[in-house]
This record gives C-alpha cells, sequence and structure tokens, in this order.
C-alpha cells in the first residue's frame, strides 16, 4: 500500500508538471504570434503613403526653321557652313531666348552666332556636341519685338569631315531647354527642328 501510494502522488505530481509546462508552451506561442502581429502593424503605420508626381505639360509657343545661306543641303567640305535660324513666336512679344542645338562634333566644329536681330544680343556656349545659345534683349529698346518668321541668328560651322551632318534644334538637353521668354517672365518651349546637310 505504501508503494502504491507513492506512485500515484508521484503521478499525480508529473501530471500537474506536465500541464504547467503545456499551459507555458500555449502561453509563449500565443504572446509570440500577437507580438508579431503589432509589430508587422506598427511598421505598416509608420510607412508614408508615397505620391507618384504628374509631368507637367510642356508649353510649345515658337516655331523654328533651319536653312542653310544659299538654301542647298549639299555642299563642299572645303567652305564653311552657315545656317540661318529664323523664329516664329507665334505673336507674341520676345525679350529673351534659349536655344539649344547638337551637331557632330566629327564632321564640324562650331565657329561662332552672330544675332541678326539689333536689338538682341548673344551670350554663346559651346561643350562638346552641343551649342546653347541666350539671347537678351537690350534694356535700351523701347519697342516691342515679335519674332515673324525671320532670320534671327546665322550660324557658323567649319567642315571637317564630309557626309551627312545634321543640326537639330533640341527642346531639352542637359538641363537647358530651348524657349522664348516674354515680357511677363513666362516662358514657352520651341518646338524641335533639324536640317541635314551632305558634305562631299
Amino acid at each position: 500500500m505504501p508503494m502504491n501510494n507513492f506512485y500515484e502522488g508521484n503521478k499525480k505530481y508529473y501530471l500537474l508538471i506536465g500541464g504547467i509546462i503545456i499551459a507555458l508552451i500555449v502561453i509563449l506561442s500565443a504572446y509570440i504570434v500577437v507580438n508579431r502581429g503589432l509589430t508587422t502593424s506598427r511598421t505598416d503605420a509608420v510607412i508614408p503613403p508615397t505620391l507618384t508626381p504628374t509631368p507637367t505639360p510642356k508649353i510649345y509657343g515658337a516655331s523654328v526653321q533651319l536653312k542653310t545661306e544659299d538654301g542647298l543641303l549639299r555642299q563642299s567640305a572645303q567652305n564653311t557652313l552657315v545656317v540661318f535660324v529664323s523664329v516664329d513666336s507665334k505673336g507674341s512679344e520676345v525679350v529673351g531666348y534659349d536655344l539649344t542645338f547638337t551637331y557632330p562634333q566629327k564632321n564640324l566644329k562650331f565657329v561662332r552666332a552672330e544675332s541678326q536681330v539689333t536689338d538682341f544680343t548673344i551670350f554663346p556656349y559651346a561643350k562638346d556636341d552641343m551649342i546653347s545659345l541666350t539671347g537678351s534683349k537690350s534694356l535700351s529698346s523701347s519697342k516691342p519685338i515679335v519674332f515673324s518668321g525671320a532670320n534671327i541668328i546665322k550660324l557658323t560651322f567649319q567642315p571637317l569631315d564630309g557626309g551627312n551632318v545634321t543640326i537639330e534644334l533640341v527642346d531639352e538637353y542637359r538641363k537647358t531647354k530651348s524657349q522664348i521668354v516674354d515680357p511677363k517672365s513666362k516662358s514657352k518651349f520651341i518646338t524641335p527642328t533639324s536640317i541635314t546637310v551632305e558634305l562631299y
């Protein structure tokens, strides 16, 4: 009898210990699951919503034509290449402009840019295959100026090699823009265009 009582007592003891262990495992598991859920929800709450920026549409308010001095698209590589730039500002008065051109360096060397409008001064900047021209109306000029398709710039290049060469006016290139500016400092893009000349 004493031995049976000993085993009965131990059995109850082991059952009690086992029950406590199982209960601890269940509580610990529940804690881990709940804690993970809270962490995830906290992390989600911290992330701010992202907005996709809407690109600003370009407003084109002028057109350009490029033409050679003699109007021909084929000329000797022994002679300088002269290109006239004419601008139509669509009736808008112009007090300034930026024009950006690209050209093939291996075929052409940029020589100079000359204003064909007496009231405007040109500030050229050439780097690699790009020419950036800034035109500014003289402060002493009081008359309104509207570009109506007449030549405003004369570009001169020295041919280095034969072949087809393309001189292109671009609307944007390397953080520069082609635009006209009115007296209220509002700017409008100039529609891109190009000219291709065969040098022989």
